[in-house]
């Protein structure tokens, strides 16, 4: 139903325009988590507060946070928002659409809207107090800047300042390999090609064997693949293909080997060929991929 996309709206006017909000901010990430929230089935959440704009963040790896959900019957299990849809990707069905506009509207009328100006005494919405502070509270530390931060810092500058300093070694003499290896994949990635493929199922399992052409191309500068897309949700299967042996004629084909499981069809699999070498970014430092036709 809506997929990736940041609402500019506050409790004034909830999301009054839903679907309007332009596919190019897609993937923004706001800190300030200090709001209720609705969890879409694509594991999108919105944060609603009427003195801040709705947060979108789309949680790319990362378990879906538990909500009170009024279609599973969370209860009360995390009162920090609200959950629609039934956790599954629908593509653009234009029937779950219904349904799921359906459950939005059906919840910004019954509770949240309610709960917003259900106030006391004193001009107090208590209940969306208290469902802020629980939402800051069990929220905060996991989608926040200090995290975002950290995570970038553990996982992606640490690594690449130490693979520089690796390189600059010795006067370079890593960097140089790299150098001389990128050239090497671009100068023969031309001349490799699929051979034979022979497969067979066999006690719950599928065994594949495929020939490539690597002409002269060092063996362990490829890793061959069989990948499969991905389906209901799941995310994409690549199984790596191990050499087996290199052929003894003229054309130096090479048999890859690959064992898995028959939960689905052989059929759904499909060779490819990337480049790989330890300590390169593939496919960032070498975007090269040959897949099988």
């Amino acid at each position: 139903m809506i997929k990736r996309t940041v609402f500019d709206a506050d409790c004034c006017d909830l999301l009054c325009d839903i679907g309007a909000a332009p596919d190019n901010c897609h993937g923004a990430f706001y800190s300030l988590l200090i709001s209720p929230c609705v969890c879409l089935s694509d594991q999108t959440i919105l944060h609603v507060d009427k003195l801040n704009l709705v947060a979108h963040l789309h949680q790319t790896g990362d378990e879906p946070v538990p909500v009170e959900s009024p279609l599973h019957g969370h209860g009360d299990q995390l009162r920090v928002g609200w959950a629609l849809g039934d956790g599954q990707e629908h593509g653009d069905d234009p029937a779950w659409d219904a349904v799921e506009a359906g459950a939005l509207y059906d919840l910004l009328e019954r509770k949240l809207i309610p709960e917003f100006y259900a106030r006391d005494e004193s001009g107090t919405p208590t209940a969306w107090v208290k469902r802020m502070r629980e939402s800051m509270a069990r929220l905060t530390p996991r989608f926040s800047t200090n995290r975002t931060v950290r995570e970038y810092t553990e996982q992606h500058y640490l690594p690449a300042a130490a693979a520089y300093r690796q390189r600059v070694a010795d006067q370079g003499a890593l960097g140089r390999q790299v150098v001389d290896w990128q050239h090497a994949v671009d100068q023969k990635w031309g001349s490799l090609g699929f051979g034979d493929v022979r497969g067979d199922t066999d006690s719950g399992q599928h065994v594949v064997e495929d020939e490539i052409f690597l002409s002269d191309l060092d063996p362990n500068a490829v890793r061959v693949e069989l990948h499969a897309d991905a389906i209901n949700g799941d995310d994409p299967v690549p199984e790596e293909m191990k050499w087996l042996r290199t052929l003894p004629d003229a054309s130096r084909r090479c048999v890859y080997h690959a064992t898995l499981p028959s939960a689905r069809p052989a059929s759904d699999y499909t060779a490819r060929v990337i480049p790989q070498r330890s300590g390169v970014a593939v496919p960032l430092e070498c975007a090269r991929i040959l897949w099988q036709r």
